[in-house]
């Protein structure tokens, strides 16, 4: 039973990492994205 079981939480394990990367990326883009924007919306009134 442990031989399955373990390579099974190691692959969980590798994915779950891996998404985690994933949105970390997502979420430096978005904000990159947004504080961009907001600077263009700044310098547009200005």
């Amino acid at each position: 039973m442990n031989n399955f079981i373990i390579p099974v939480l190691n692959v969980i394990f590798f994915y779950k990492n891996k998404i985690h990367i994933e949105i970390s990326n997502a979420l430096r883009n978005l904000r990159q994205i947004f504080s961009s924007d907001m600077f263009l919306q700044s310098t547009n009134i200005s």
